[in-house]
């Protein structure tokens, strides 16, 4: 999860264009516990991160 946190959300929308999609789309339903999960849990908690860290300023003021 630490590089995540190193990428520019431009690099990041990618990453999840070119790898993330590709590999949900091709995954086998029987792979995805066990692949998916261990690949989209932290991917998610980033971006739940990067919208708090990012809407909070904005969201506080108003």
């Amino acid at each position: 999860q630490e590089h995540l946190r190193s990428m520019e959300h431009r690099h990041l929308t990618q990453y999840i264009k070119q790898f993330i999609e590709l590999m949900m789309l091709s995954c086998p339903v029987t792979l995805y516990q066990s692949h998916l999960t261990a690949i989209l849990g932290p991917l998610f908690e980033h971006m739940q991160y990067r919208l708090q860290y990012s809407w909070d300023p904005i969201l506080g003021s108003g």
